[in-house]
């Protein structure tokens, strides 16, 4: 449970902290994030930076927001098995160590 909660967490913080590219008017009013499935989308249409302009996750409030819940999920599952695939090998890793220093 631990490394979904977790994975949910570093998916919320990727989308949080990344950018997307725009290089038109065009590409404001349909702007997605979210690695390796873009799950969140908004339609900032309404600013009007000098282009080429990174931008990132705005208010819900001030710009149309819609989440993909599906492709949510598979980020989530993605994030937490690698997650987990690291903590096993990290925990095999420690128990071969110990078991080398116990024999010695």
């Amino acid at each position: 449970m631990g490394v979904v909660v977790a994975s949910f967490v570093a998916v919320l913080g990727q989308v949080a902290f990344a950018g997307a590219r725009v290089e038109s008017r065009d590409d404001l009013a349909d702007v997605s994030w979210g690695f390796p499935a873009r799950w969140i989308s908004q339609d900032q249409a309404s600013l009007d930076p000098p282009f080429p302009w990174v931008v990132g996750v705005s208010s819900p409030w001030e710009h149309p927001t819609s989440i993909d819940w599906t492709s949510l999920a598979l980020d989530v599952a993605a994030a937490a098995l690698v997650l987990a695939v690291l903590v096993w090998l990290v925990v095999r890793g420690a128990g071969a160590l110990r078991r080398r220093l116990l024999a010695t």
